[in-house]
């Protein structure tokens, strides 16, 4: 329901431990944002407790499919100082 609404911009990840975040990739109103937080439209199971998340977060580092980082060698074993 939530790709539905918000296409693309917003996913539901599973805490593992009975609560969910929402998370909006799209700018989201910060009326928009008062009325998630004070009424519980937002789908969701019977007894599972809800967080939401705004914004795009961004990685650092070496590893696979983390932006914001470039270098000269694939692997610490790589490198030579």
């Amino acid at each position: 329901m939530l790709r539905y609404i918000f296409g693309e911009g917003a996913y539901v990840t599973d805490n593992l431990d009975m609560t969910m975040t929402y998370v909006f990739l799209i700018p989201v109103s910060t009326n928009l944002q008062e009325y998630f937080a004070n009424n519980d439209i937002l789908p969701r199971p019977a007894g599972v407790g809800r967080n939401i998340a705004y914004g795009l977060t961004y990685s650092f580092g070496h590893a696979d499919y983390q932006e914001g980082f470039t270098s000269n060698f694939t692997s610490p074993a790589d490198y030579v100082p």
